[in-house]
């Protein structure tokens, strides 16, 4: 199975090489590296391993965990190899030129395989989310407007002004 990590590092040389020779040793193949950030001595990279199914996950974790300044900020199943050269992202685009009416629902229910994730959503938020003490208000007055496949049900708080892209298949 596919395992997607990713890890803060010190950002020096060897850092990265450390990591990747604990993953060879607790038996992850490495797959892809994607760093993510580099800021104030630290780094963010997102690794893709292939990892054994039958393997608890826990072999991974004790492992970077041992190295000593680096921090796993999340681990999950990935859905498939990112392809960077595929040409997924320019069809994407030709398809929402195609069909600009039909182009939000065509991003998200297009995102959760371009960046390997289980599903997605957009949301509607109100004008002043971003501001201050009215964050709660504003979430409360937002709505989910598309949802891909396999979207968990819509929080508690949000309600649904216009069908979803899934809404529209069935």
């Amino acid at each position: 199975m596919l395992l997607r990590l990713r890890v803060a590092l010190p950002d020096r040389p060897g850092s990265l090489g450390q990591v990747a020779r604990t993953l060879g040793v607790v038996g992850a193949d490495i797959v892809s590296v994607v760093v993510l950030e580099r800021v104030g001595g630290r780094a963010v990279d997102d690794l893709t391993v292939v990892w054994p199914a039958s393997a608890p996950v826990d072999r991974v974790l004790t492992g970077l965990a041992a190295i000593p300044g680096v921090r796993v900020d999340g681990v999950w199943r990935g859905t498939e190899l990112s392809e960077p050269s595929s040409g997924r992202e320019v069809a994407l685009i030709g398809q929402v030129a195609a069909n600009p009416q039909n182009g939000l629902a065509t991003v998200v229910d297009a995102a959760p395989a371009l960046f390997g994730a289980d599903w997605a959503v957009a949301i509607l938020v109100g004008s002043d989310w971003a501001g201050g003490g009215a964050r709660a208000q504003a979430w409360s007055d937002s709505s989910v407007i598309c949802a891909s496949w396999r979207t968990p049900d819509v929080p508690t708080g949000g309600h649904r002004t216009t069908p979803t892209s899934r809404d529209q298949r069935s």
